[in-house]
């Protein structure tokens, strides 16, 4: 299923490089304004400029040439069908539960095989209408150029060969061998952002029949937004899109900047030079929450950071290994300290959102050092093991190091020497992951689309993502039941209970906190409720 590593959402990936030093001096801006570089000064009027810092900004606007950037920027666009539904930050994001952005209305056929969708009148920047073949070209790009796209059509929904039939203009079905809950889902996030077609075909050539290169640096999308300038690794300019007809806020002009250190984004929030965050430190997001000109949204869980095992290692593979680690494993202790409280301890394999009702048999986690030495022992290993534990700052950010030393003290009480590995270079790390090459590693289990289906089909034995020697097909057949069931029927609630308990025994991977989706931003932006998303804030939903 779905790779860890290619789809978790930039918010924590928290970067250290210092790339704001020029915008350090400016003055604080007021209100909902701030300014930072040559674009949209300090004097603009109120409630008409907003200046996002993200950590990179890509060298490319083309969503199938994977970026680290490339989905916040092309989440900033908004140019999907569906968006997640938002209505207060503490309720979690689901992608059974969307609202229409492109999309005007969508029905789903009885025998469950179709979608037929209606298009709003809407316009691209380019001045050209939103039509059916738009989104059919769209779709057929996506999967002929991104491996990530087309493995996502395939095996997390199951798109038939040829997906969309255009039915009108403005009208068109999207047709599945099989329906899951992720196959709408699939067009909020900005895998399969909507292009205008007729723009781009403009600038195809006969050695560059889809026109990637015009697509690499321009935005031909039919969002609140038009693209009026693009620096790449540096900064984009956006504007009010005319021909984008939908409840947008008060907000006309949108920066992002890229500011890669997490002190350089928690300064500039401080002196109103920037409006949104999201790349400070656990420790820097506690302090912003007594700065009155700064609120700091932890917003519901979309993720966690996990310890993951590796099965090929003869102990590791033992069952009761696995059970002693996570016994020995004080989740308090490592919210207080590695997360300044603001993660919540895992109790379960699933988030709580995910956990269906009636499913107080799922066993929780509990921390008992004396269990998880007799456990050791009936294992095998009365005098403990040795153990090298791999971690890296990107994944799961920066709180990996102390939570790292943490885990190596919390272990030593049983018995279990950890030798800590830092993987300096982030491509090394997961190049590591990615080919298995490792005994343990603390990684991040999350993604950019709110689904439990597609949560629970990270850890699934057929996931590419799976590097550790993970091979129960009971587990894989309880994913597929997910995937093929009705969410909130009873065979979908049965199969995640039965998920829940296979992990508290089993033990695939083992959780350690569940991590909010935070940011910041000025203490008088409106409507944040409404403008959460799972990469980056809905821009346009601000000061409705």
């Amino acid at each position: 299923m779905p790779k860890i590593g290619n789809l978790s959402p930039l918010g924590r990936i928290r970067g250290r490089s210092r790339t704001a030093a020029a915008c350090l001096s400016l003055l604080a801006g007021a209100g909902l304004v701030a300014g930072c570089g040559s674009s949209g000064g300090s004097g603009s009027p109120a409630s008409s400029t907003f200046v996002a810092a993200i950590p990179a900004l890509p060298p490319t606007l083309d969503p199938t040439s994977f970026s680290g950037g490339t989905r916040p920027a092309m989440s900033f666009l908004d140019s999907f069908l569906f968006d997640f539904e938002s209505t207060s930050c503490t309720t979690s994001l689901s992608g059974d539960k969307l609202v229409g952005n492109l999309a005007k209305s969508w029905t789903q056929s009885p025998d469950k095989k179709s979608y037929d969708i209606v298009l709003n009148d809407y316009k691209s920047s380019y001045g050209n209408p939103l039509t059916a073949q738009d989104v059919k070209w769209s779709v057929d790009y996506a999967i002929a150029n991104s491996p990530i796209s087309k493995y996502l059509a395939s095996a997390d929904a199951h798109f038939s060969k040829t997906p969309v039939t255009v039915v009108s203009d403005h009208e068109f079905k999207l047709t599945v061998d099989q329906a899951t809950p992720d196959d709408l889902a699939l067009f909020a996030i900005p895998t399969f952002t909507i292009f205008d077609s007729t723009e781009i075909k403009k600038h195809a050539t006969q050695d560059d029949p889809w026109g990637k290169k015009w697509v690499a640096q321009n935005a031909a999308v039919f969002g609140p937004w038009k693209l009026d300038s693009f620096d790449p690794g540096n900064q984009m300019t956006l504007s009010a899109n005319e021909g984008y007809t939908g409840s947008r806020g008060k907000v006309a002009k949108l920066i992002v900047k890229q500011v890669a250190g997490a002190s350089d984004q928690t300064q500039l929030l401080q002196q109103g030079s920037i409006n949104y965050a999201n790349a400070p430190t656990w420790t820097q997001y506690k302090d912003l929450m007594s700065n009155s000109k700064v609120k700091v949204y932890p917003c519901a869980p979309l993720s966690r950071d996990v310890l993951i095992l590796n099965f090929n290692d003869k102990a590791l593979g033992n069952v009761k290994v696995r059970q002693a680690i996570s016994m020995a494993i004080n989740r308090d202790e490592l919210n207080k300290s590695a997360y300044a409280g603001l993660a919540t301890p895992s109790t379960t394999a699933l988030l709580p959102s995910e956990m269906p009702p009636n499913s107080d048999s799922v066993p929780k986690y509990t921390y008992n050092v004396s269990a998880a030495k007799q456990l050791l022992a009936e294992a095998g290993f009365p005098n403990g093991l040795d153990l090298t534990l791999s971690y890296n700052e990107n994944q799961p950010g920066s709180q990996v190091t102390q939570s790292s030393i943490l885990i190596q003290n919390q272990l030593k009480q049983i018995g279990i020497n950890v030798k800590l590995n830092h993987v300096a270079n982030g491509n090394d790390f997961n190049s590591q992951f990615q080919e298995g090459k490792y005994q343990s590693i603390l990684y991040y289990s999350g993604a950019a689309l709110p689904s439990t289906y597609f949560d629970v089909s990270l850890e699934s034995p057929d996931s590419p993502n799976v590097s550790w020697g993970f091979k129960d097909q009971q587990f894989s057949a309880l994913v597929h039941t997910v995937g093929a069931s009705e969410p909130g029927s009873p065979e979908y609630n049965e199969a995640l209970v039965k998920i829940a308990q296979y992990n508290a025994t089993q033990f695939p991977w083992i959780p350690l906190v569940d991590t909010p989706n935070i940011f910041a931003m000025n203490s008088n932006a409106g409507n944040v409720d409404q403008a959460v998303g799972p990469i980056t804030p809905r821009i346009s939903n601000l000061n409705k």
